[in-house]
């Protein structure tokens, strides 16, 4: 029996090579679109082509991974070296497919990322970070009244996320895909932030407040 025919490396590695290209323009802050046409520069990269591909919601799945990396949890938040590091959306889930394609396989340590999906706060709180999907000011407060003091990385979108105590805020800067912190809200769950993620932060709510 004839064996089936191998992919392309670049088919089979396909999936792995989107997520470095996303890390890539994470670095240097770019939103899909933003790479322009370069007269007489020569031939694209695989790179700049596949970055065509890439959609804002590709960045903001991968930076939940990055913002994960930079949280150190209770012990008792993870209590196995191999317990799941659960990441999760409450309420309509704008990425579709995108987040779980895009964290398929990946750890933290040696903790497997395991997406879910929630309708309810409370149910939410398995989450060890949780992207809320809502930008409604009711709903966020009521959401975060309920999750309050909970070790839980709460992401959302909007100047007012972080103001009514999220802890990080996406935020479009032009072609610059930026966040903001609540580095008094990460404290006050019981979450140890690297300075890692203040340093790609544009603006600490905290210090802003004072």
């Amino acid at each position: 029996m004839r064996r089936p025919p191998k992919l392309p490396t670049d088919r089979r590695r396909g999936g792995r090579a989107q997520f470095f290209v996303v890390l890539l323009m994470i670095t240097i802050g770019a939103l899909p679109g933003a790479t322009r046409e370069r007269d007489g520069a020569g031939p694209r990269s695989a790179a700049d082509e596949q970055s065509k591909q890439v959609s804002e919601w590709d960045l903001r799945a991968v930076w939940l991974y990055k913002f994960a990396s930079y949280i150190k949890w209770p012990k008792e938040r993870l209590p196995e070296d191999k317990s799941p590091l659960v990441i999760g959306v409450l309420g309509r889930d704008p990425f579709g497919k995108t987040l779980d394609a895009t964290l398929k396989d990946k750890k933290l340590g040696s903790h497997p990322i395991e997406i879910q999906r929630f309708d309810d706060a409370e149910k939410a709180a398995a989450s060890h970070l949780l992207y809320v999907s809502t930008t409604d000011p009711d709903e966020i407060d009521e959401i975060l009244t309920t999750l309050r003091g909970k070790p839980i990385v709460l992401v959302g979108d909007g100047p007012t996320f972080t103001k009514h105590g999220g802890m990080i805020s996406f935020k479009r800067d032009g072609r610059r895909m930026t966040f903001t912190v609540n580095v008094h809200s990460l404290k006050a769950a019981g979450l140890e932030a690297s300075s890692e993620l203040l340093k790609h932060a544009v603006k600490d709510e905290t210090e802003a407040e004072k």
